[in-house]
């Protein structure tokens, strides 16, 4: 179910980060545009407002229950497993605090299954690269928030400053914004299923030896 919704949450982002693009990169007086920009504001902010939210809060309990899972799944695959389930949970709790855990806890599941031989080894090798591969992305979206937006005293995260950034820069930066969001979503999912593909035949081999 979680990878379902995290297709739900994709096909909205690629949705709006259509008609984004769209809209920054078309002439303001054309007619279709400025539709297109009224049907992405009501299903957005309107028609799929609180269906989209609902989506959001079940994608993160879903992905901590789906961590704590898999972590009691890799303690009893290995046994000198170093990340118990609830340490697990625990380093997702407090994501800007405990960045670096969760790096280690993403790290450590591909280092594990690296070790292995066949798909397993390739399945650990695409772990690590996806791993890699979302932080890199993560710190870029950081720092084109900071390029984009300034806090000023008494405005919340939520309403953010549009800094004074060349007019010729905006457009490219908002683009580049959203396709990297869109891309971020992505990874996880991916990496969501290589994980999943990995830690399936893992148990499956480990059947198939006491069964022998």
């Amino acid at each position: 179910m979680l990878l379902w919704l995290f297709c739900i949450a994709i096909a909205e982002q690629v949705f709006s980060t259509v008609l984004t693009l769209i809209e920054i990169f078309s002439p303001v007086n054309i007619p279709a545009v400025s539709s297109l920009q009224h049907l992405r504001n009501y299903l957005v902010n309107d028609l799929l407002f609180i269906p989209l939210i609902f989506v959001n809060l079940l994608i993160i309990l879903l992905f901590f229950i789906w961590i704590y899972r898999l972590h009691k799944d890799l303690c009893k695959c290995y046994k000198n497993y170093p990340i118990n389930a609830g340490d697990a949970v625990y380093n997702l709790i407090i994501p800007l605090v405990n960045i670096w855990r969760i790096w280690k806890n993403f790290r450590t599941i591909g280092r594990y299954f690296k070790r292995e031989t066949g798909r397993l080894h390739r399945y650990g090798l695409l772990i690590e690269r996806l791993v890699i591969l979302i932080y890199g992305i993560f710190i870029a979206l950081f720092l084109l928030e900071k390029l984009l937006y300034e806090s000023r005293q008494g405005v919340t995260v939520t309403e953010p400053i549009l800094r004074n950034i060349p007019e010729f820069i905006a457009p490219f930066a908002f683009a580049f914004k959203e396709l990297l969001e869109l891309g971020f979503t992505s990874f996880v999912l991916v990496m969501i299923q290589t994980i999943n593909n990995a830690i399936q035949l893992k148990v499956a081999q480990i059947k198939a030896v006491f069964n022998f």
